[in-house]
């Protein structure tokens, strides 16, 4: 018999946090109180570094882009781990499991801030030698710099030196696709698969979606950087010969870049169309994808260049006070057809904003000459940026906007919503805090380099344990010292909880090189997402997989939708099993393809909203079968809970030593079930790696498509 709610085999609580920690606790310091968003707080507390500065709105939207990350970090299958996604519902055209290469660059720069980032290499692993591999190339993407990138915060040697060989495929594979012009020594892309439809150059030709084939200061400069990563890392393994080989790669494409795409006259980096352009001549208008060289620090550091410049805040030719125009504005297809997704013709565009503001900083900060651009510049712009993202005066991102009025215009319903395709804590750690670690370039040793971006009047800020090669930093900016309470006055450095530097100076320095302790790469410990097997997990329904069922569904939130390695707490975007209205107590249940053993955890994710409740209790059974089908369900013994009672929007673990019992199914019971019913937005089922359990290999669902 099944006896809901029973407590005989539960133990006392284990924690009061269902993650482990990923650094010893008494390297963390206490200054800050930890990020806090809508959901998943203590998801924020335990990977997120928090920051502190005057400017409150651009803590909040830096607190809310962190929960755009959480919401897209999607579990696929054993063979596979995490994934980052672009859209919380899978799209069309993507890969398996949902996986669209587009904005991978900005996902991994993005995310390398976490404080435990095996699930970056998790995403990058897909990409490069997992189910997304067949679909690594279906956009323009800068895949090797990104992973170096990574790198320069985490420090993780061993995994870059790993990818290398990945990398100069992925590279070379640019080639073989036959995207090479040996003669102009570039790569040429149509706009639509640098994720660009609808361009003032494809409007130019009779097929403005997939039209406009030409040589564009995106993939070609991606693959000059991507070249300099690959040489970067060969470096670190001794291999000479590939560094070498590498290095000419980028030097050549960075001479062909200058040579074809620069127009001297108007200073700026120009399309060129590929066909019927048999002199090569620039496309007659500007695009802010030109501002995509300095991105990779490409161009030369020349007044000629840094003119360009100039043009970013003109408000007539880019600036908006929400965001920069992807177009001039007085080009004659500027904002042409521009209510329907997707014009990349003036909308203000996130991703493209996103590689702007990195230009931007590096301008800054690398460049001597940069006449019409400083420091208040950048903040200028990502101020413009950070007011973008609320919507009825709530954080938002979508897919794009009207950079004059804010109004967001591609922002398609239980679709669009907390659109991860652009950055916006690296802008912050990175651009605005000026956390720019730097390798040599023989050992590959990394040393720790600031060169912030704050606006004079700051008077504070302040960065508390980021993740800084397996160990962690604070960084505290207080002036006159009476910000923060630690007896520090000026600039103030923490490793590991113990303060390692002290610079003090009512003036922030532009460049500071910190002389870190000498100390070796620590690992994280034991995490969430370096836990082995999610034996619920089936993102594709794959038949011959974990099946779901429940015992009554609103027929809108099916039960699949709480075994598809998405969790999501908002009402909209909906991603998630509810029971059907005023049918009281219910359950989920999980049928696996063998039987299940040395289970580690079962986290249940619970939805609620003003209709759905959380249940007063909860009950895990496991099943046992007598004879052809008669069985009965057990309680699953040795439950260590970090919850007693069910708790909405944060992660509900419930420890289970292994060991004692196997069987096929498991079923999650619900009692005290209110008449709106129960909600589950994802239930995982943790097990050991060497449980013994077979998974039904799935082989990846690679769609492709034109929709964007």
């Amino acid at each position: 018999m099944l006896s809901a709610g029973s407590t005989a085999h539960r133990a006392p609580l284990l924690t009061a946090s269902p993650y482990e920690p990923l650094q010893p606790v008494e390297w963390e310091t206490r200054f800050l109180p930890s990020a806090k968003d809508q959901f998943d707080n203590q998801w924020l507390e335990h990977y997120v570094p928090s920051i502190d500065c005057p400017d409150q709105q651009l803590v909040e939207i830096y607190n809310y882009r962190w929960s755009v990350v959480r919401r897209h970090i999607a579990y696929t299958v054993p063979e596979t781990g995490y994934i980052l996604t672009e859209f919380v519902k899978i799209a069309g055209h993507a890969g398996a499991f949902g996986g669209i290469v587009a904005a991978t660059g900005h996902h991994i720069r993005e995310a390398r801030w976490l404080r435990d980032t095996s699930v970056v290499d998790s995403y990058i692993n897909y990409w490069l030698k997992g189910p997304g591999k067949p679909v690594a190339r279906m956009y323009s993407v800068w895949m090797a710099d990104s992973v170096w990138e990574k790198y320069l915060i985490d420090g993780d040697a061993e995994y870059v030196k790993t990818m290398l060989p990945y990398l100069i495929e992925q590279w070379e594979g640019w080639e073989l696709d036959g995207k090479w012009n040996k003669e102009l020594g570039l790569y040429w892309q149509v706009p639509v698969w640098d994720a660009m439809e609808f361009t003032i150059g494809s409007y130019q030709t009779s097929d403005p979606y997939h039209g406009g084939d030409g040589y564009r200061p995106t993939l070609s400069v991606y693959q000059y950087a991507d070249a300099l990563a690959i040489a970067r890392i060969a470096n670190l393994i001794g291999d000479v010969q590939t560094s070498d080989i590498y290095t000419k790669h980028a030097e050549n494409l960075k001479s062909a870049t200058l040579n074809n795409l620069w127009n001297s006259t108007q200073h700026h980096f120009f399309h060129v169309m590929k066909e019927d352009n048999p002199s090569h001549s620039h496309l007659d208008g500007k695009e802010q994808i030109g501002y995509t060289p300095w991105y990779f620090n490409l161009p030369p550091d020349d007044s000629e260049y840094a003119e360009s410049w100039s043009y970013l805040f003109d408000p007539n030719v880019f600036w908006g006070d929400f965001g920069p125009a992807t177009a001039q504005k007085d080009h004659r297809f500027f904002y042409y057809e521009a209510e329907t997704c997707c014009r990349w013709n003036g909308p203000s565009w996130p991703y493209s904003t996103s590689i702007t503001l990195t230009a931007l900083a590096n301008l800054i900060v690398n460049y001597q000459n940069h006449l019409h651009v400083n420091k208040e510049s950048y903040y200028k712009l990502l101020s413009a940026y950070t007011k973008s993202h609320y919507k009825n005066g709530k954080p938002h991102i979508a897919e794009a906007l009207n950079g004059y009025t804010g109004e967001w215009i591609y922002d398609a319903w239980n679709w669009s919503e907390h659109y991860f395709h652009s950055s916006f804590v690296d802008l912050v750690l990175g651009g605005l805090f000026g956390i720019r670690p730097f390798a040599n370039n023989a050992t590959g040793d990394i040393t720790l380099e600031l060169k912030p971006l704050i606006p004079d009047v700051w008077d504070y800020y302040a960065v508390e344990n980021l993740q800084f090669q397996g160990n962690l930093l604070t960084i505290l900016w207080d002036r006159f010292g009476t910000r923060y309470d630690n007896n520090c006055t000026g600039l103030c450095i923490f490793q590991n909880g113990k303060q390692v530097y002290h610079l003090m100076n009512e003036v922030l320095p532009a460049h500071i090189i910190v002389p870190l302790p000498n100390i070796e790469r620590n690992k994280p410990l034991r995490t969430v997402y370096n836990s082995c097997k999610n034996l619920a997990s089936n993102p594709q329904r794959t038949p011959n997989f974990t099946k779901i069922s429940a015992s009554t569904s609103d027929p809108a939130h099916p039960p699949h939708e709480a075994n598809d390695g998405v969790i999501l707490h908002d009402e909209i975007p909906s991603n998630r099993w509810s029971s059907q209205a005023g049918t009281g107590d219910s359950w989920l249940e999980l049928e696996f393809t063998a039987p299940i053993k040395n289970i580690t955890a079962v986290d249940i994710h619970f939805y609620t909203d003003l209709s759905v409740h959380l249940p007063l209790s909860y009950e895990l059974f496991y099943w046992s079968e007598w004879w052809w089908g008669w069985g009965q369900w057990n309680v699953i013994p040795n439950q260590l809970r970090v919850f007693e009672k069910p708790v909405a929007g944060e992660l509900n673990r419930v420890w289970i030593q292994p060991g004692g019992w196997e069987s096929k199914k498991l079923r999650v019971v619900f009692s005290g079930v209110a008449g709106g019913g129960v909600g589950v937005t994802e239930l995982e089922v943790w097990s050991a790696c060497d449980d013994g359990y077979k998974t039904t290999r799935h082989e990846g669902m690679v769609l492709q498509n034109d929709e964007e």
